[in-house]
């Protein structure tokens, strides 16, 4: 035994003791918001007792102090969200728990949802408090109208109001031009949007100073969105040449309210004035009348003018325009597609599977990306047995299936839709050039009917994102050159996939296809679908293609007509209105620099009143107006720019062939900021206002001048009123977090209590060294061994004596 402690003693044995211990290594940060919009929120305090209960409750549990801190931020009328979140980026190994107290609406600096998804990588959590809304604000959101119209025309205004309740309000809606009274309008409004329209006509050219103004008793907590301005130019009114035999038409009379309108029935005229004209229109010529004028409208129409076509008994297939030097100029061959089976088609269907479609979907869908994965199969299921197909998933790297070439689609569709359902979220950026790039490769041995079905929340991440697509859309220009055609969805959470809309409608029409928000079922669901031509009594027609300038007012524009002509859209040309059949009865493309469009049915005399006096003729104005293009295009100086609200950046472009000078003037304070050249005959600067108001610009060069203004209106911080459940809810899911309204405050201090004991609470190992137990013991039965040994000893000397 004494060996083996001996032993034991020379392996330095120790006992472990476990114990449980708070260290402080976690900190908990209430970020509270304090901008202007939190102000109609009635919790006041509540971060601050929230510090309190939270400080007494773990230093209860943990014996810890200090752990909780408390930041307010955005005082004032602008709300940095993204920005705070990203100060939070852990610069020491700690634990951290974010509390954000916010109405989540972001206006300034990073965006929000970028900087939440960095936290996550960085695993901090944030719980988010949702305010509930209980004070009333009626603002007004905006006021729509062109921002350049001709003198003596009707000019049509329309104002936005928005309120943040339920609650019904009444108001008076005033309107000023020029800081005159033009009209008040007594207003009761239930619902959360309401529309107001006004129709104005200004005199003279020159600029106008529009305005709007509420005035409500009660139930408006701020002031400052209850007026809201816009600056108007009004030019000369641009002169129109009407070729038509009909001296009195409906056409006719909707032109002459709103342009210099000349009339004639000779086509001599476009031989003689050609250049005097901004557009031209040919109302159901045949073409043995215009023959010998095709080469003068080829050049009118290159140079940068407009050209509307409108059909008849006289036109189109009716006016041998078939396969005519005109019909070059037309974006529809002058005879209908014939009522057979299409040719078979290729598709390239690009999802994005980027981490910002991961966060929770709408409309029943788990996801965002299973709303595009739906979209996908919805589209494929419309495709035929002879079409072929492709799925390209991409975030920056792009996964192809097939890896090579598209696979006919025939007995292939159940493995094709359970590839696209298959298909997973993966981290990382997004990128869209390389997967165009693959698309276009993958299309190469097609000669026609190739298309791209691009899925996304259109917010590229990287270099792409800060080069104003100007990548993206080169890659895109070169697969239009190719006959490709770009098809964009808009999926996503709503706030970032409205930021990425204006790159999606881009892509699609640099890519002669069409952009479809990600609620546009119906009109999804007739992109590939094939309609056969039945006569009827009268036909149903609406709008196509929602977002081109010609229609983009018109969104739920419907009305019949009784006939039409039978044409076809070219490959590259854009369909605006259609039958119920899909034969197009508005259709537009660009010649050259100069825009074209055929009007496809007649000029309201027999076949289609309904265009001409429904909404007095909003659409043809809007044809019109886009055909047209700009109205000062002939001045050798010209100035582009926007409304804006206050501190928003707004860019100024002016056209000139020498160096201009700018002035611009507020409140009779002059500056003259240096010009940046950006292009040939195209000079740039922006403004910064500090003011709101309405500021004067005036560009001069050589003599030449045009003026122009800037309508600067209140802080956006009053436009976004209201919990953004949107925005919290992708905060919290990108950071493995929660949100909690008003009433679960007991709940989220309990979350955050046990967030900090798991996180706080640390088991620790104590050694006791036993090598002095050990020797002691050792000693203690060496001793008691030797005593042993001597009593048995003296035991024995004695038996032994005793028995001698």
């Amino acid at each position: 035994i004494i060996i083996t402690l001996l032993i034991t003693t020379l392996a330095s044995p120790h006992l472990i003791h476990l114990t449980q211990k708070y260290t402080d290594q976690t900190t908990i940060t209430l970020l509270e918001d304090q901008s202007d919009s939190m102000l109609i929120f009635p919790q006041t305090n509540l971060t601050g007792q929230l510090k309190i209960d939270l400080e007494t409750r773990i230093q209860d549990k943990t014996g810890l102090s200090d752990m909780v801190n408390h930041i307010r931020f955005s005082d004032g009328n602008k709300t940095e969200l993204g920005n705070i979140l990203f100060n939070q980026i852990k610069k020491e190994n700690q634990n951290k728990l974010i509390i954000l107290y916010t109405d989540g609406n972001n206006n300034a600096g990073t965006r929000a949802v970028d900087a939440a998804r960095v936290l996550g990588i960085e695993n901090i959590t944030v719980y988010a408090i949702q305010p509930t809304t209980s004070t009333q604000d009626i603002r007004i959101s905006s006021l729509v109208g062109e921002r350049k119209t001709p003198i003596n025309s009707e000019y049509a205004l329309t104002a936005q109001i928005d309120k943040n309740t339920d609650k019904p309000i009444e108001y008076e809606l005033i309107f000023r031009v020029d800081n005159e009274l033009v009209k008040k309008v007594s207003v009761y409004q239930t619902q959360p949007h309401k529309e107001v329209n006004l129709k104005l006509n200004f005199p003279k050219a020159g600029l106008y100073k529009l305005e709007a103004v509420i005035k409500a008793g009660t139930g408006d907590y701020y002031a400052p969105n209850n007026l809201y301005r816009k600056m108007v130019e009004v030019a000369e009114r641009p002169s129109i040449l009407l070729l038509s035999e009909d001296i009195s038409s409906p056409l006719k009379t909707v032109l002459q309210k709103n342009y210099e309108l000349i009339a004639s029935t000779q086509s001599d005229e476009i031989l003689k004035y050609s250049g005097e004209y901004e557009l031209i229109i040919l109302d159901d010529i045949p073409y043995r009348k215009i023959m010998d004028v095709t080469d003068i409208l080829h050049d009118y129409v290159i140079d940068g003018n407009g050209l509307i076509v409108v059909g008849g008994d006289e036109s189109f297939e009716h006016g041998e325009y078939e396969n005519s030097n005109l019909e070059t100029l037309l974006p529809v061959l002058s005879t209908e597609e014939p009522e057979q089976k299409r040719q078979p088609i290729a598709v390239i269907f690009c999802l994005d599977i980027s981490a910002s479609l991961g966060s929770k979907g709408e409309r029943g869908y788990e996801t965002y990306l299973d709303e595009g994965k739906a979209i996908a199969i919805n589209l494929l299921r419309q495709l035929n047995p002879e079409d072929s197909v492709a799925v390209l998933a991409f975030n920056i790297p792009v996964w192809a299936w097939p890896r090579d070439n598209p696979v006919q689609i025939g007995s292939n569709k159940p493995i094709i839709e359970d590839h696209i359902a298959e298909l997973k979220i993966t981290e990382g950026g997004t990128s869209f050039t390389p997967v165009l790039i693959k698309a276009q490769e993958m299309l190469a041995g097609y000669d026609s009917g190739k298309y791209v079905v691009f899925i996304s929340d259109g917010y590229p991440t990287g270099e792409e994102r800060y080069d104003e697509g100007n990548m993206i859309m080169t890659q895109i220009r070169s697969m239009a050159q190719k006959d490709i055609k770009i098809y964009t969805i808009s999926i996503g959470d709503r706030v970032q996939a409205k930021e990425g809309k204006p790159l999606m409608q881009q892509m699609a029409s640099e890519g002669n296809g069409l952009y479809f928000w990600m609620e546009e079922d119906d009109r999804l669901q007739a992109v590939f679908k094939e309609e056969e031509r039945k006569d009827r009594d009268f036909y149903h027609i609406g709008v196509f293609d929602q977002y081109h300038f010609i229609t983009r007012n018109l969104a739920y524009y419907v009305t019949s007509i009784n006939e039409y002509n039978g044409v076809t859209a070219k490959s590259i040309a854009q369909k605006l209105i259609i039958t119920e059949d899909k034969a197009p009865i508005l259709t537009a493309w660009r010649y050259g620099i100069g825009r074209v469009a055929a009007l496809t049915t007649d000029n309201g005399r027999k076949w289609s009143l309904n265009l001409y006096t429904e909404s007095d003729g909003q659409l043809i104005s809007a044809l019109t107006n886009w055909a047209i293009g700009n109205l000062e295009k002939n001045k050798k100086i010209q100035i582009t720019t926007t409304d804006g609200h206050l501190w928003q950046t707004m860019p100024i472009t002016i056209r000139s062939e020498n160096t201009p000078q700018l002035t611009i003037t507020q409140k009779n304070q002059q500056k003259q900021p240096s010009l940046k050249q950006t292009n040939t005959n195209e000079y740039q600067t922006q403004i910064k206002p500090q003011q709101q108001g309405f500021i004067t610009l005036r560009a001069e060069a050589s003599g030449y001048y045009d003026i122009d203004g800037i309508a600067v209106n209140y802080p956006i911080e009053y436009n976004q009123l209201g919990a953004n459940t949107e925005t919290l809810t992708q905060i919290t899911q990108s950071t493995n977090g929660k949100i909690y309204n008003i009433s679960q405050i007991n709940q989220l201090i309990e979350d955050a209590l046990e967030y900090a004991h798991k996180t706080t609470q640390q088991q620790t190992k104590e050694k006791t060294n036993i090598i002095p137990h050990l020797l002691l013991i050792t000693l203690a039965i060496y001793f008691l061994d030797t005593i042993l040994r001597r009593i048995n000893e003296i035991i024995k000397k004695t038996r032994t004596q005793n028995a001698g």
